[in-house]
C-alpha cells in the first residue's frame, strides 16, 4: 500500500492531450490495449440495440470495425492491435463463449473458434478452454489461431496501472475524503478509484446530485498542485468502476458518456 500524500519536490506530473473523440452513440465500453502498443477499442450500444466497435491509437482517429458481430458479443481483450472478441453461451445468460480474434488496423478477421472459452492472453499467446470434458487448457497463436507449446504459466502480463478501489467504509477512504475537499471543495460519497503514479496522484470520486451522482476525475502533481478536475458524468443512478485506465504512459477515460480523452502522462524529474 502506498503511503498517502506524501508529497516530494522534485518530481512532478504533466498532462498533455493527445485524443479527443466524441461518437454518435453512448460509449458501453473503454478497453485500452494490455500490451506495450498503445491502443484502444471503443464498443458503443445504443438502445435499440445497436452495437457497434471502434479501434484507435495515439496516431490515428477512431475507426469502426466491421466485425459482423451482434448485440450478444463483447470484447476479452485488446493486445495491441489484435482484438479479441467473445460471444455467448445463449442470450440472456452472462457465460462467454467463442474467440473471434481481428486485426485492428485492416478490421480482418483473423481466425475464430466457435467452442473455445477464453482464459487469458499475452501479446503472443492466447490460452483457451475446452468447455467439455475436463475443461483442458490449450495455448494458441494470437494471429493464426494455431496451437502452440509455451512454457509460460497461464498468466496474464499487463502494462496497466490498475487503481485501487475504496468504498467508503474502507479506512483509507477518509483521508481521500480531506483531500478532496481541500483542493475542490466536494465532498466525495460512495467510493473512490485511486491511483498514486511514481509522478503524481489521479482519482475518481462522486459526489451527490438530488438523489443521483455526479462523477469526477483529478489528477495532481506529487507537490499537491491541481493539474486537471473535470465532471466525467453526471445523474448517476450507481457508483462504478474503471471510470479512468492508465497504461503504456497515458492516461484514458469517457466524458459525457460519449467523449474519449486520453493524455500523455509525463514527469519534468
Amino acid at each position: 500500500m502506498h503511503s498517502f500524500f506524501n508529497f516530494v519536490e522534485d518530481t512532478n506530473l504533466r498532462l498533455q492531450k493527445l485524443l479527443e473523440h466524441s461518437f454518435e452513440a453512448p460509449i458501453w465500453r473503454l478497453i485500452p490495449s494490455s500490451t506495450n502498443l498503445p491502443s484502444w477499442v471503443v464498443e458503443t450500444r445504443t438502445p435499440k440495440q445497436d452495437v457497434a466497435y471502434y479501434y484507435c491509437t495515439v496516431k490515428s482517429s477512431p475507426k469502426q470495425l466491421v466485425t459482423e458481430l451482434s448485440w450478444w458479443s463483447g470484447v476479452e481483450t485488446v493486445l495491441g492491435r489484435h482484438i479479441v472478441f467473445h460471444g455467448f453461451v445463449q442470450q440472456d445468460l452472462p457465460f462467454h463463449q467463442g474467440i473471434k480474434v481481428v486485426d485492428g488496423e485492416s478490421g480482418k478477421l483473423l481466425w475464430q473458434e466457435d467452442f473455445l472459452v477464453y482464459e487469458t492472453a499475452s501479446e503472443t499467446v492466447l490460452w483457451a478452454k475446452v468447455p467439455t470434458g475436463n475443461q483442458t487448457i490449450i495455448s494458441l497463436d494470437v494471429l493464426s489461431g494455431r496451437e502452440v507449446e509455451v512454457k509460460s504459466s497461464l498468466e496474464n502480463k499487463t502494462n496497466e496501472d490498475a487503481p485501487l478501489y475504496f468504498p467508503q467504509e474502507n479506512e483509507h477512504f477518509l483521508s481521500i475524503l480531506e483531500f478532496v475537499k481541500s483542493l475542490t471543495n466536494q465532498t466525495p460519497i460512495k467510493a473512490v478509484e485511486y491511483l498514486e503514479l511514481n509522478e503524481g496522484l489521479i482519482l475518481s470520486y462522486f459526489v451527490p446530485n438530488g438523489k443521483l451522482l455526479d462523477n469526477y476525475l483529478l489528477a495532481t502533481d506529487l507537490n499537491g498542485k491541481l493539474l486537471l478536475h473535470q465532471q466525467l458524468t453526471t445523474q448517476l443512478k450507481g457508483i462504478a468502476k474503471g471510470t479512468f485506465y492508465v497504461s503504456n504512459g497515458l492516461l484514458s477515460f469517457v466524458q459525457d458518456r460519449n467523449t474519449l480523452i486520453v493524455y500523455r502522462i509525463t514527469s519534468n524529474a
